[in-house]
C-alpha cells in the first residue's frame, strides 16, 4: 500500500488506484504520512482544531482520530497519550530518495504535480501555511531535477526530449532564466539558430512588459558566442537501460580521474554493466574535459591495429605528408584536456603500447577502459565490477538498485503483482548481476516470479532473451561465457572445472588439492574477473560461471571424487578438536560442501560416510542446525539391519526432539536403542535411551524419564555417559522440589566432567547448578554461575546452550531489577533461537520477556510478548510452558483486575502440567485474592487471552 500526494490524493493498494476522501480525518492522517515521525498532540489540535479552545480542541482531535481509524488504509494509525504518527510509503518520501540519490529521471516519472493538488482548507491556517511552503519545497526539486536531466539528455545529443522538459517548466516558471539559456543552447545545438532566437526574444519581451528589464548577460552571451562555441569531439552513445546503483563506484572513478590517476580499468565478467558505467562516468566527467569525450566501441575492432585508425576517424584527423597516423596523433593529444573511453578491450590488449605512449605524450590526457581481462600496465588502476549489492534484509528490499532493475524491466512487461520479497529472492540467487537481473525480468511476460525463482533454482544458464535491440554478446548467459571460455587456457579451464564443485567458495589448500590449481593460474582468473578472492582468502566465481564450468567439464566426476576424498580428511582432521572455535569457524565456512561430499558418501562411500557421521551430527547439535540435520537424514536410507541404520536413527530422533516432534522422536529413538542393542553397541544404545528420558523429562513424565534412565544405566560403561545420567536424574530431583538431591546428583556428573576436561559437560553441570540457585532466590550466585557457563559455552560456539544462558541472564537481571541488562540479554536470546528454529525455546524467552514488562509496568511489552508466546505454546502442544506464560498474564491483572487474574491463577494452579516450581509460587500469588475463582477450560485459553488483551 502506498499514498500518492504528487497531484492528486489517492491510495495505490492491490495494483490499483483510488482516490481519497478530502475531510479532516484524512487530512490528519496525509498530514502524519508527510511528517514521517512522531508529533505532539497539543500541536495536531492547533493545527486542526484552531477555532477551538485547547480543552474542546484535544476533545475534537479524539473524535478526529477514532474517525481516521475507520479508513481501512489508516490501520497503520498509531495513537499514543501524548503523540500520534502514521507510517505508510509515500511517492513524496520515494521522490525525495531519488533526488538525494540524483535519479533525476526516475524522480520526474513519480512527480505527477503538485502536493496534494486540489487540496484548500481555507479554515485551517497552519495546516494552509505549512503545505505552501512544503509544496514549493517539493516544486523546487522537481525544477533541479528537470534541469539536471536536461543536462544528461544534452551530453547524449537527445535534444528534442530536453526541450521538452524545458518547456513544461517554463509553462509553469516562464522567468526562470536558467531554464532559457538550457533551452536556447538545445537548440543551437541542434542546428536551429532560428528557434534559439526567437525563445531569446520572447523571453526579452516577457521581462520587459512586467518588469522592466533585460535576459542577464550570460542569456545574451549565448547567441553571440555560437560560433566560437566547439562542439564535443564525438558522441557518446545512448545506453539501452539507465544506470542503477553505482553510485560508490562512479564517485570512485571521478576521484581517480580528476586526480593523478591517468588511467582507469573496469574489470568485469560480462553482463556487470562495465560499458553502462563508463558511459555515465563519462557524461558526468565531460564538462572537466574542455576538448571533448572519445567513445571507441572496442566490438567494432577486430584487431589491435585497428585502433588507430578508429581514434583517427573520432577526431576527425587526417595525416600529414610528413607524419604517419600515430604522430599526428601524438601531436593533436599533446595539449589537449581529453577524456578517451575504450569500451569492450579484451580481445585488444596489445594495444597497451599505443596506450602508453598517448599517455606519455598528452599529460592532459585521461583513459577510461571497460575490459574483461586487465591490460596490464604499470599505471593501470583497477576497478573491479560485481554484481549489484542485494538486499541482505527486509528493510532493504524498497531502495535496493538490483530489485528496482528488475521491477523496472517487468513492470513494462507484465501486468502481475510483482512481490518485493520474491523479486528480492531473484536478484539474491543471480547475485546482483545486471544482465542476469535484465534477462529474468524479461520472463515475466511469460513466467511469474514463482516459476522464475523455481527455474533459477535448477540452473541459471537457460536465461537468454530474442530482444533485437540487445547486442548478440548479450542475449544470453551462454553466450557471454562461450565468448569467455574460448580465450581461456588448459590449465584456467580445469581450475574452473575443479572450482565448479565447490559451493559457497574453497580454500586454496582444497582447490589446489581437487584441481592441483596453481597459483599463477588463479591471479590470471581473478585479472579474467571470472573469480575473486574474499577477506578470509577463500577462492568462489558466480553461480552461472560455476554451472557453465561444470557443464563444459568431460571430467567432472573426478573432481567430486577428489573434493569427496578431501573432505573426509577434513573430517578426520577436525574430529580431534571438534568443539575448539577453531574448528567449528572453519566447518562453518565449509558447510555447504560438507552437504556436496555427504551426498558423495551416500552414493559412493557409505563406509566414509560411516565414519564421520557422529562428527557431523556433534557439529549440526552445536550450531543449532537441526533443519539442515532432518533435511539430509530424512533423504538418506541405511542398509537395513546394520550398524549405521542405527546411528542414523539415533541422529534422526535427536533432531526431531530439538525441533519439538516428540512422537516422531520417541519412536525413531526407541527403534535405534534396540538396533544399537542388537548390534552390540551398549553405548550408543545408552545414548538412545537417555535421549527418550529427556523428551519424557520435557514432558514432565518423571516415572516414564526414570526408566529410561535405567534402561541406559544398564547400557553404559564410559564415565562421560554415566554423567549423562547422574543430570538427568537431577533435573528430575529438582523438578520434584527435592534440591539437596538434585545438587548431590549434579555434583556426581560435575566431578566426572571435571576429571574428563569436558568442557561442555561442564557448562551443562554448571547451568543445572545455577537453576537450583535460582529456585532457593540465591539470585546473585545464579546470575554469577550462569555467566561462567555462558563463557564456557560462548567458547565452544554452541548456539543452543548460549541462547538458553541469555534467557536465563535475562530472566534474573530482571528480578536484580538490571532492566536494561534483562532486555539486551532476552533479545539476542530470541535472536538466536529464532535462528536456529527453537519454537520451544522461543516460548520460553517470550514469557520471561512479558515478565520484564510486568517489572517495568510496560503493557506493551506484556501482551505482544504473551500473545506470541501462548499462541506458540498452543500450537506446540507445550501445555506446561503455556502455563508459565498464563501465570504471568494473572500476575499482571492482580491490581487492576483481581477476579479475572484469579481466575487464571487457579487455573495455572490446579492444572496437572504445571510447572512444580511454578505451582507454590502460583499459590502464594492466589493468597491475596480472598475471591473463589473458576478455572478455564484448555480450549478457551486463546481467546481468554485475546478477551484480556482489550479489558
Amino acid at each position: 500500500m502506498q499514498l500518492q500526494l504528487l497531484g492528486a490524493a489517492s491510495i495505490y493498494k492491490n495494483q490499483v488506484l483510488e482516490p481519497l476522501p478530502l475531510a479532516r480525518p484524512a487530512w490528519l492522517c496525509l498530514y502524519l504520512a508527510l511528517r514521517g515521525d512522531w508529533v505532539a498532540r497539543d500541536e495536531l489540535a492547533c493545527v486542526f482544531r484552531p477555532e477551538d479552545s485547547e480543552e474542546t480542541a484535544r476533545n475534537a482531535l479524539r473524535l478526529i482520530f477514532h474517525r481516521a481509524k475507520q479508513f481501512d488504509w489508516a490501520k497503520g494509525l498509531e495513537v499514543e497519550a501524548k503523540r500520534a504518527r502514521f507510517v505508510v510509503k509515500t511517492d513524496v518520501a520515494d521522490f525525495r530518495l531519488l533526488i538525494q540519490n540524483k535519479n533525476w529521471l526516475e524522480a520526474l516519472e513519480i512527480y505527477k504535480g503538485g502536493l496534494l493538488e486540489g487540496f484548500a482548507a481555507p479554515s485551517l491556517v497552519a495546516l494552509e501555511a505549512w503545505l505552501g511552503f512544503e509544496r514549493e519545497q517539493l516544486h523546487d526539486l522537481w525544477r533541479e531535477a528537470v534541469l539536471e536531466r536536461v543536462v544528461e539528455l544534452s551530453a547524449i545529443r537527445n535534444y528534442g526530449v530536453a526541450i521538452s522538459w524545458l518547456e513544461k517548466l517554463l509553462h509553469i516558471e516562464p522567468f526562470c532564466e536558467v531554464a532559457i539559456q538550457h533551452l536556447m543552447q538545445c537548440h543551437l545545438a541542434g542546428h536551429n539558430r532560428q528557434a534559439a532566437e526567437r525563445v531569446y526574444q520572447r523571453f526579452s519581451s516577457l521581462l520587459a512588459e512586467e518588469f522592466s528589464l533585460n535576459p542577464n548577460a550570460k542569456t545574451s552571451a549565448i547567441l553571440e558566442s555560437t560560433k566560437q562555441v566547439k562542439e564535443m569531439v564525438t558522441v557518446l552513445p545512448k545506453s539501452i537501460m539507465p544506470l542503477f546503483g553505482r553510485t560508490a563506484e562512479l564517485e570512485q572513478i571521478r576521484i581517480w580521474l580528476i586526480g593523478t590517476n591517468r588511467l582507469v580499468s573496469i574489470v568485469g565478467l560480462g553482463g556487470t554493466g562495465k560499458t553502462r558505467l563508463a558511459l555515465e562516468a563519462a557524461r558526468l566527467l565531460s564538462p572537466e574535459f574542455t576538448d571533448g569525450t572519445v567513445f571507441i566501441d572496442g566490438t567494432a575492432i577486430g584487431q589491435a591495429n585497428q585502433l588507430l585508425s578508429a581514434l583517427a576517424a573520432a577526431l576527425n584527423l587526417q595525416s600529414q605528408p610528413t607524419q604517419n597516423f600515430e604522430q599526428t596523433l601524438l601531436v593533436f593529444l599533446k595539449e589537449k584536456a581529453i577524456l578517451l573511453v575504450l569500451d569492450n578491450m579484451e580481445h585488444l590488449l596489445e594495444t597497451d603500447g599505443l596506450i602508453g605512449r598517448m599517455l606519455s605524450s598528452a599529460e592532459h590526457l585521461r583513459v577510461l577502459v571497460t575490459t574483461r581481462i586487465r591490460l596490464g600496465m604499470n599505471d593501470e588502476t583497477i576497478l573491479d565490477l560485481l554484481g549489484l549489492p542485494v538486499p541482505k534484509n527486509p528493510l532493504e528490499i524498497p531502495n535496493n538498485q538490483a530489485v528496482r532493475l528488475f521491477l523496472q524491466i517487468a513492470g513494462r512487461l507484465t501486468k502481475q503483482n510483482l512481490e518485493p520479497d520474491l523479486v528480492a529472492k531473484i536478484v539474491q540467487k543471480l547475485e546482483g548481476l545486471p544482465l542476469a537481473i535484465e534477462l529474468a525480468a524479461r520472463w515475466s511476460r511469460l513466467l511469474n516470479l514463482e516459476q522464475i525463482l523455481a527455474e533459477l533454482e535448477k540452473s541459471q544458464l537457460w536465461l537468454e532473451t530474442d530482444t533485437t535491440d540487445v547486442p548478440e554478446r548479450h542475449r544470453s548467459l551462454q553466450a557471454v561465457l562461450q565468448s569467455t571460455w574460448v580465450q581461456l587456457t588448459l590449465r584456467e579451464k580445469q581450475a574452473l572445472e575443479a572450482l565448479s564443485v565447490f559451493r559457497s567458495g574453497a580454500s586454496l589448500d582444497g582447490l589446489q588439492a581437487v584441481g592441483q590449481t596453481q597459483l599463477p593460474t588463479l591471479l590470471a582468473l581473478i585479472n579474467k574477473g571470472l573469480i575473486r578472492k574474499d577477506d578470509q582468502n577463500r577462492f568462489s566465481c558466480h553461480e552461472m560461471i560455476r554451472e557453465f564450468s561444470a557443464a563444459q567439464s568431460n571430467v567432472l566426476s573426478h573432481f567430486q571424487a577428489r573434493h569427496a576424498n578431501y573432505f573426509a580428511e577434513r573430517c578426520s582432521h577436525w574430529g580431534k578438536a571438534l568443539r575448539q572455535p577453531k574448528t567449528l569457524q572453519e566447518m562453518d565456512r565449509e558447510g555447504s560442501n560438507l552437504n556436496v561430499a555427504m551426498m558423495y558418501w551416500v552414493t559412493h562411500q557409505p563406509d566414509t560416510l560411516e565414519q564421520h557421521l557422529r562428527l557431523l551430527a556433534d557439529y549440526w547439535d552445536v550450531r543449532g542446525l537441526a533443519f539442515i540435520a532432518l533435511n539430509f537424514l530424512t533423504s538418506y536410507s541405511a542398509q537395513s539391519g546394520s550398524i549405521l541404520e542405527g546411528r542414523t536413527n539415533f541422529w534422526h530422533g535427536t533432531f526431531l526432539k530439538l525441533t519439538n516432534n516428540y512422537t516422531k522422536a520417541l519412536q525413531v529413538l526407541e527403534l535405534s536403542a534396540q538396533q544399537l542393542k542388537h548390534a552390540e553397541c551398549p553405548e550408543e544404545a545408552g545414548r538412545a535411551f537417555l535421549q527418550i528420558g529427556f523428551i519424557y523429562f520435557d514432558q514432565t513424565n518423571y516415572v516414564k524419564t526414570q526408566e529410561a534412565v535405567i534402561q541406559a544405566q544398564l547400557c553404559f560403561q564410559l564415565d562421560e555417559n554415566r554423567a549423562e545420567c547422574f543430570n538427568l536424574l537431577g533435573g528430575i530431583a529438582k523438578r520434584q522440589l527435592n534440591y539437596q538431591l538434585a545438587l548431590t546428583h549434579y555434583a556426581q556428573a560435575r566431578s566426572i566432567h571435571l576429571k574428563l576436561n569436558n568442557a561442555h559437560g561442564l557448562g551443562s553441570i554448571l547451568n543445572n547448578i545455577a537453576n537450583v540457585h535460582e529456585v532457593l532466590q540465591e539470585d546473585l550466585a545464579a546470575f554469577e554461575t550462569y555467566q561462567q557457563c555462558l563463557e564456557i559455552f560462548t567458547k565452544l560456539g554452541h548456539q543452543r546452550a548460549i541462547a538458553l544462558l541469555h534467557s536465563n541472564l535475562g530472566f534474573l537481571a530482571t528480578k536484580l531489577k538490571r532492566f536494561e541488562k534483562a532486555r539486551e540479554h532476552l533479545s539476542i536470546s530470541l535472536e538466536i533461537r529464532k535462528t536456529i528454529g527453537d519454537q520451544a525455546g522461543e516460548v520460553t524467552v517470550l514469557t520471561n520477556l512479558a515478565i520484564l514488562g510486568v517489572a517495568i509496568k510496560n503493557a506493551e511489552l506484556v501482551f505482544q510478548s504473551l500473545q506470541a508466546a501462548l499462541s506458540l505454546a498452543l500450537q506446540l502442544n507445550f501445555t506446561s510452558r503455556a502455563l508459565d506464560a498464563f501465570k504471568v498474564l494473572g500476575e499482571w491483572y492482580i491490581e487492576s483486575h483481581p477476579n479475572l487474574a484469579g481466575q487464571i491463577l487457579q487455573t495455572v494452579f490446579e492444572h496437572p502440567n504445571t510447572h512444580a516450581e511454578t505451582r507454590p509460587a502460583t499459590k502464594k500469588l492466589l493468597e491475596h485474592l480472598p475471591i473463589p475463582n473458576k478455572p478455564l477450560p484448555l480450549d478457551q485459553w486463546q481467546s481468554a487471552f485475546l478477551k484480556t488483551s482489550r479489558v
